[in-house]
Order: structure tokens, then C-alpha cells, then sequence
């Protein structure tokens, strides 16, 4: 699918590839959360579980984790949000937590490799959908 071929992917940090289009889909719903918020700022759209799902799928593909911070940032929530939702997501077994290396004091979110799987199977799946979708 060549409309994502220009999104740059990593690998985790096990050196497990990533799917291109995957993650390309991910980035790009990304922004059009992004855009959507810029059009219509008197409006608050809300799915906080998915919008940190992406960032933390992305983040890995990067092979990088988040902090409760760089989600909130990134997931335009307040932060008492994303922790909330983050905390969720680890008691789902959808993420996990991991010491950050460079602060004891603070954990990080990613994914196991299972969950990277589901989620980067179901974008597959969606942008398969949409390039059959294409005119």
C-alpha cells in the first residue's frame, strides 16, 4: 500500500520488526486526532484507551516507551487522565509497566509482544479495509 510507504519504522526492542503498514496507519490516525482537534477546538472528542493504545504502539515501533506524561501530551489529556486510563490498560493486560532506566521513580508504558501483535493485526486489518476502499 503505497499511500503509507513514507512512514519511517523501527524495530522493538527485542528486534522484532514491525509491520509498515501497521504502523503507518497509527501514525496517521495520530493525526487526524490531531487535525480534528485543531478544526473543531470547542469540542472534546474522547476515546482515551484507543488514543493511548496508538501512542504506545508507535512509541515501541520507535523502541521507545512512554511516561504518564508523554501520553498525556501526546493524547491531549490531563494527566490524572492518562494515568487513569494507563492504569486501566496495564489491569487489562493490554500494556504493561517497566522501570524507567534513567528514574527509579517512574514507570513506563509499553506492550508486551502479544498485545503489539493484536493491535498492529487489527490496523492491518483496517488498512487493508480502507485501500479496498479507495476509488
Amino acid at each position: 500500500m503505497n499511500w503509507l510507504s513514507h512512514i519511517s519504522v523501527g524495530t522493538d526492542r527485542e528486534g522484532s520488526d514491525f509491520d509498515a503498514t501497521s504502523v503507518g496507519l497509527a501514525v496517521m490516525l495520530i493525526r487526524f486526532r490531531q487535525e480534528r482537534a485543531k478544526h473543531y477546538p470547542e469540542l472534546k472528542f474522547a476515546d482515551p484507551a484507543w488514543d493511548i493504545m496508538l501512542d504506545v504502539f508507535v512509541a515501541a515501533a520507535r523502541g521507545k516507551h512512554l511516561s504518564v506524561g508523554d501520553l498525556a501530551v501526546g493524547s491531549d489529556l490531563p494527566t490524572s487522565t492518562a494515568l487513569r486510563w494507563s492504569d486501566y490498560l496495564v489491569k487489562q493486560g493490554v500494556a504493561d509497566n517497566v522501570d524507567d532506566p534513567n528514574d527509579k521513580r517512574r514507570k513506563l508504558m509499553s506492550m508486551n509482544p502479544a498485545q503489539l501483535s493484536r493491535i498492529s493485526a487489527l490496523l492491518f486489518k483496517m488498512a487493508g479495509s480502507l485501500a479496498k476502499s479507495a476509488p
